[in-house]
């Protein structure tokens, strides 16, 4: 009957899931109220949208859980040999081994257990990432990575969908789309265009604040000095 609701939900604003407002709890909705981890508020972490696409990111979670990371280094490598790849490999990754075998050339940079300041800097100096849900999208959105999306687990879905909605997020179907070779060569030649990255990079920052969690915090004291 008191208290806060919190959901930083891209676009969790706008949908009717908390149409029974109670009078004395206040909703903090949608992606400006998105937490991300302190380095990310630190200034000059923006990415520069450049004229030509010369390297791609690929970064699919702690534990790559549908097996993708090979299978897109291994379309890059046929469609797009001279753009330079990050591949991100988190700690939870059992299949390195069958990634080292996509990654014998010198455009492949493997980064093993990135810190945040490692994947601050591959989304700062990508042109193009390409991401599962979750809170990478939204850390993307803040330094404005034009991202090419897949959804690997369901629970990705709200976010997945809802940066698509608002034109950050070229998203190109789940991770067993019989046609998701097909869509990524598709979604990273539209990508070529600076102009189509430009807009991805103005969309999501459109929806995302200087910081969230700052604003929490704001809205929670100001409620509480009001009712004292």
């Amino acid at each position: 009957n008191k208290g806060f609701v919190v959901d930083w939900t891209i676009l969790r604003e706008k949908e009717n899931l908390f149409e029974n407002r109670k009078e004395n709890v206040k909703y903090l909705l949608g992606s400006k109220y998105i937490p991300l981890r302190k380095e990310f508020y630190k200034e000059n972490i923006q990415n520069i949208i450049k004229e030509n696409v010369s390297k791609i990111m690929i970064t699919f979670g702690g534990s790559d859980v549908r097996n993708l990371t090979p299978k897109i280094l291994e379309i890059l490598n046929i469609n797009f040999p001279n753009i330079k790849k990050d591949v991100i490999i988190g700690p939870g990754f059992n299949n390195l081994e069958e990634i080292k075998k996509h990654s014998n050339n010198a455009n492949i940079n493997l980064i093993t257990n990135a810190s945040t300041e490692q994947m601050i800097e591959s989304m700062k100096t990508s042109d193009i990432a390409i991401a599962a849900g979750g809170q990478t999208l939204y850390e993307l959105a803040h330094i404005g990575t034009p991202t090419i999306g897949i959804l690997l687990v369901e629970n990705a879905k709200a976010d997945t969908m809802g940066w698509s909605k608002v034109g950050f997020l070229n998203y190109i179907g789940t991770y067993c789309d019989l046609h998701l070779k097909e869509k990524l060569i598709t979604a990273i030649k539209s990508l070529l265009t600076q102009e189509n990255r430009l807009k991805a990079q103005e969309n999501a920052h459109k929806y995302i604040s200087k910081n969230g969690g700052q604003m929490i915090v704001k809205e929670i004291l100001e409620s509480l000095n009001d009712n004292i």
